[in-house]
């Protein structure tokens, strides 16, 4: 059975209240520098780490990309090699337009692409 003085007793051991002297607000104080330094020394730490792992990360999307851009290359190439392996027609039209061939007798008109320059000013109408 349970002590029914203990369960009924009002008055309870209470606590005596604690005040604050200067050694008190000098210890928490000194916990609290304590604490901060040693989160300091973790920063310091692992931050070289933190800032590697970032820039690796950054590198690894940038040859992503890269790779990416190479592999559609290395697709556009296979076909070509196909396409000059496999196709008459193909190898006709690159032998005439790469490599500047013609048939015996056939006469080949190449023209440039006309490009506007900018420097280039046309005279005004209305400046008479």
């Amino acid at each position: 059975m349970v002590n029914k003085q203990i369960l009924e007793s009002p008055k309870r051991a209470a606590k005596p209240s604690q005040k604050w002297t200067i050694w008190s607000w000098l210890s928490l104080f000194a916990q609290g520098v304590a604490l901060a330094g040693f989160l300091a020394v973790l920063y310091s730490f692992f931050l070289p780490t933190f800032r590697k792992s970032e820039k690796l990360r950054r590198d690894s999307a940038s040859l992503n990309t890269e790779v990416s851009g190479l592999e559609r290359t290395r697709d556009l190439l296979r076909e070509e090699v196909n396409a000059l392996t496999g196709n008459p027609d193909y190898i006709e039209r690159y032998a005439r337009d790469k490599l500047h061939l013609a048939k015996q007798g056939e006469y080949v008109f190449r023209f440039d692409s006309y490009k506007k320059s900018f420097s280039q000013t046309s005279p005004d109408k209305h400046s008479r």
